[in-house]
């Protein structure tokens, strides 16, 4: 198709919802050459936003296509003081491989980029930062469940995951939002909850998720996992885990228990032992963030994530097979 000149091609775009920018992000990134995005050639023009109630944030800012907003936090925070040097770097790692586990346990999640900033006058580069881009639609709203729980009258350290669910249920309700859209967001609630645990997240208080709510359409779906360089046996103080109704907070089989008589769930969970395959995570984080996760360090996720696969396979034949039997002798 040709264009006469670019104000018929801007014409053209707008009419049919064209968005250019979204699937190239040279549009907006600079790259170094090991991947890391920079930040000053980057052009990024910061903003006002509050982030107070963000650990470790720097601030948004404007990308250099003028229309991107980009969150700037450091990595890892104060968890760094209390790691060694492969645990440091596996916190860091988590932000580019995570994302395409969650993706493969159909999770979506916020997608870290490593970004660099350029020392003024030279040529070398400095300080390490966390890049991600503002995952809200139009008209949305992040509501931290936290603030679910304050709304709610309920505890705003509670992890029982019936009763965070409970809440989640309650608040949507108040928001006037329909049955679809709460029956789909407790269910992605779940899958998050899973995911969590099949990565051993030790970080899931409750500004840890969210929500996004849009006023203006009474319509509600969970934010994008994010936060998640707590995982995958690093070894931090102050844990925080979701529990089960037995108060388990990293068993499979417990897990699987509780929700294994939703026939979603068990179809779900068929579908992640066919489809994982911690090989396309790591060729597929390389891919989308052009950073290559050294050789020791993937190592390290084969081997957890082969153990994990391993005890999620074991758990789900437990927890079938022993209610098949136990609907058999009902029968019988």
């Amino acid at each position: 198709m040709f264009f006469k000149d670019k104000e018929e091609y801007q014409e053209y775009l707008r009419k049919n919802e064209i968005n250019e920018i979204e699937n190239n992000k040279d549009n907006y990134f600079t790259w170094t050459t090991n991947g890391e995005i920079i930040l000053k050639e980057c052009k990024k023009k910061n903003s006002t936003l509050d982030v107070s109630k963000y650990t470790n944030c720097i601030g948004w800012c404007m990308l250099k296509d003028n229309a991107t907003m980009a969150l700037i936090k450091h990595p890892f925070g104060d968890i760094r003081r209390d790691l060694n040097k492969n645990d440091y770097y596996m916190t860091l790692y988590n932000n580019i491989l995570l994302p395409e586990i969650a993706n493969q346990l159909q999770n979506e999640s916020a997608r870290y980029y490593i970004g660099t900033e350029k020392e003024y006058k030279t040529k070398s580069y400095h300080k390490q930062y966390l890049v991600t881009l503002d995952f809200k639609h139009k008209d949305e709203k992040i509501i931290h469940g936290e603030e679910i729980l304050q709304e709610t009258d309920r505890d705003i350290c509670e992890l029982n995951i019936n009763k965070l669910l409970k809440a989640l249920e309650e608040y949507l309700s108040m928001q006037n939002c329909s049955k679809s859209d709460i029956k789909r967001t407790k269910q992605d609630f779940i899958k998050q909850s899973l995911f969590n645990r099949f990565i051993k997240q030790c970080d899931e208080h409750n500004h840890n998720w969210g929500i996004l709510v849009n006023q203006k359409t009474n319509s509600a779906r969970m934010a994008p996992l994010y936060d998640m360089e707590c995982s995958c046996e690093i070894n931090i103080p102050n844990r925080h885990y979701r529990k089960t109704d037995d108060g388990s907070i990293n068993s499979l089989e417990c897990f699987i228990s509780q929700f294994g008589n939703q026939q979603w769930f068990k179809w779900y969970i068929e579908e992640i032992l066919d489809n994982f395959d911690i090989e396309k995570a790591l060729i597929k984080s390389k891919e989308e963030t052009k950073t290559e996760i050294p050789n020791q360090y993937q190592q390290r996720y084969k081997n957890f994530f082969g153990l994990r696969f391993h005890e999620l396979k074991q758990a789900y034949e437990k927890v079938y097979f022993r209610k098949d039997n136990s609907e058999i002798n009902k029968v019988k």
